[in-house]
């Protein structure tokens, strides 16, 4: 016997998206995730995955979301939690079985903020990276100067001088 639908009572199909098998409303296009689930979608991003989280096509209003819903599988009550804490991406989590129901058009807003933080990432990390250069370069050219300001000729310079080297040296 098929699952019902938390949001709307009609039947769930099981459909297998790169042998992922997913609960999906036909009738109003939410999806139903067992644990782990989401993390193997996340991980694979097919052409199949990017045309379930396109969702349906719904006229606005044709389901009501929001609201309290239960667990398909256990029958618990879902919580509304934010996805990744910072997303604003409000989706239906079990805590008991750790499920998740997606409504019609949220994986599609999972994949974009998913894609959204790697692109970011890889820029930050450059430019984290920039930065830190430069910040090593200042210092050491900061160091060429107080070295060279303190260097005097004589014994005392020759000592500076040396330890100017050294330092260099280790710091490379």
């Amino acid at each position: 016997m098929s699952q019902k639908c938390p949001r709307c009572s009609n039947a769930l199909e099981v459909i297998d998206i790169d042998g992922i098998k997913i609960d999906r409303c036909g009738s109003c296009c939410g999806i139903f995730l067992d644990e782990n689930e989401l993390g193997q979608i996340k991980s694979r991003g097919s052409a199949s995955i990017e045309e379930l989280a396109a969702g349906g096509k719904l006229p606005a209003g044709a389901i009501a979301e929001g609201g309290k819903i239960n667990c398909v599988r256990c029958s618990s009550a879902m919580q509304t939690v934010n996805f990744s804490y910072t997303s604003g991406i409000m989706i239906d989590h079990c805590p008991a079985c750790n499920s998740v129901w997606l409504d019609n058009g949220e994986l599609g807003k999972i994949i974009e903020f998913l894609k959204a933080g790697e692109s970011s990432g890889a820029e930050d990390q450059a430019r984290y990276n920039d930065l830190l250069n430069e910040v090593k370069n200042k210092t050491r050219q900061q160091m060429e100067n107080n070295f060279r300001s303190i260097s005097s000729g004589g014994k005392m310079g020759s000592i500076v001088n040396f330890v100017y080297k050294m330092i260099n040296k280790v710091t490379g």
